[in-house]
C-alpha cells in the first residue's frame, strides 16, 4: 500500500480502494458461504476420499476380496484333500477378520461424517437455547 497525492495532500488510502471495498453485509455473506461450502461439501469428501483409501490399505493388508476369489483354491496350490482342507480353513479365518476391520471403518467413518455436519447444526440450536436453561 502506498501514498497518494489528492489535491497536495498526502493520504495514506486511495479514495477509488476504499470505494471498491465489500460491505460488512457482503463479507459475512460471502464468509458464511465460504464456511458452509467448505464444511459440508469439501471436507466430507476429503474423509469419502480418506475412506475409501483406509479400505485399499484393509483390503490390500488383509488380502479379504482375493481370498474371498480363491475360497476354494488349495493352499499353496497342494492338491491333496489337506491343501483344500488347510485353504479353506485359513481362509475362513481371515475373511471375517478383513471383514470385521473393514465395518469398523465403515461405521468409524459414517460416524465421523454424521457427527461432523451436526456439530454447527447442534451449536446454532445449543446457543439458541441456552439463555432459556
Amino acid at each position: 500500500m502506498t501514498a497518494h497525492r489528492t489535491q497536495g495532500k498526502m493520504e495514506l488510502f486511495d479514495p477509488k480502494e476504499i470505494s471498491d471495498s465489500i460491505s460488512p453485509y457482503q463479507f459475512v455473506s460471502s464468509t458464511v458461504k465460504d464456511f458452509t461450502t467448505w464444511w459440508y461439501i469439501k471436507q466430507p469428501i476429503l474423509f469419502i476420499k480418506q475412506y475409501i483409501r483406509l479400505i485399499d490399505v484393509i483390503d490390500d493388508r488383509f488380502s479379504t476380496s482375493f481370498l474371498i476369489r480363491t475360497f476354494l483354491v488349495p493352499w499353496h496350490r497342494d492338491k491333496q484333500f489337506v491343501g483344500y482342507l488347510v485353504g479353506m480353513i485359513v481362509r475362513l479365518i481371515f475373511i471375517p477378520v478383513g471383514l470385521i476391520m473393514i465395518a469398523i471403518a465403515t461405521t468409524g467413518y459414517l460416524s465421523l461424517i454424521l457427527f461432523w455436519i451436526l456439530i454447527p447444526i447442534t451449536s446454532v440450536i445449543m446457543a439458541i437455547i441456552s439463555p432459556f436453561i
